[in-house]
């Protein structure tokens, strides 16, 4: 399990390698979406952070926190977090991988699926009926409750849209 801004830091560095634009919208979905479809493949979750569903989509709050002073604009620096007294750079590179299933060749995946997805795109596919987020938004059994996206609910999504594409 890595810390989430690990994750984004290395989708970053995809996007910085590759001249593509990454705004802090689009760094907070293509997080959300690596976490989900790594939990539909292994069980396991990809991030050590809870997702909660705010007005505008699924939402890790520390992204949110950490690039909100770049708005609509691209990121142009990488997330950092305390480590012991000692503020560092997270990265998925040279932390302990599932070995039967490499974690950064599956962030390679998930950026080379969605790298060119719009925000509009983004913003549709996370919000679609049935979504966690649109679940936790909208359903009775969710409404009182703090917005949170546990990953049970998020696991059950993503395998079943897991199943559908092994149908195709």
């Amino acid at each position: 399990m890595y810390s989430t801004r690990a994750i984004a830091n290395y989708l970053l560095d995809k996007g910085y390698g590759e001249g593509v634009s990454v705004t802090p919208f689009k760094i907070n979905k293509l997080s959300y979406l690596a976490h989900g479809w790594y939990l539909a493949l292994t069980i396991d979750a990809l991030s050590n952070e809870t997702v909660e569903a705010w007005e505008h989509g699924p939402v890790f709050p520390s992204l949110y926190y950490e690039f909100k002073k770049y708005g609509r604009f691209p990121i142009d620096e990488k997330a950092k977090e305390w480590r012991g007294i000692n503020l560092v750079t997270p990265t998925v590179i040279g932390e302990p991988e599932n070995k039967s299933f490499p974690t950064q060749t599956f962030l390679d995946t998930i950026w080379q699926v969605y790298k060119s997805w719009s925000v509009s795109d983004l913003h549709s596919l996370t919000h679609e009926n049935g979504s966690p987020w649109h679940t936790v938004k909208y359903s009775a059994e969710y409404r009182g409750r703090r917005d949170i996206i546990d990953d049970e609910l998020i696991y059950k999504y993503f395998r079943k849209k897991l199943d559908e594409l092994k149908q195709e």
